[in-house]
């Protein structure tokens, strides 16, 4: 276990890039993670929840935004009881 951990949230589908929607089988925030982990060496968590947002952008940005305006906390799938018993990634 690395003394450096990245903690990210990313998703994969709709994407919105350079004034489009692509498809991404990665997202972009999980590639930076890549390259930063790589440099780092760090430990890697990633945040996923139970009830993923849609792939579709369009709907993912509506759920997100409902979220937002109802101070909503979408339940995780994983939540460590402290950072010593992250599962190894």
């Amino acid at each position: 276990m690395s003394d450096k951990l990245i903690v990210y949230y990313s998703r994969t589908g709709e994407n919105y890039i350079n004034g489009g929607i692509r498809w991404l089988d990665i997202g972009n925030t999980e590639k930076a993670v890549k390259i930063i982990q790589k440099l780092t060496k760090a430990d890697v968590f990633e945040i996923k929840q139970v009830k993923e947002y849609s792939k579709e952008y369009m709907l993912c940005t509506k759920e997100a935004k409902k979220d937002i305006e109802n101070n909503a906390r979408p339940e995780l799938l994983f939540l460590p009881e402290s950072i010593e018993k992250l599962p190894s990634l």
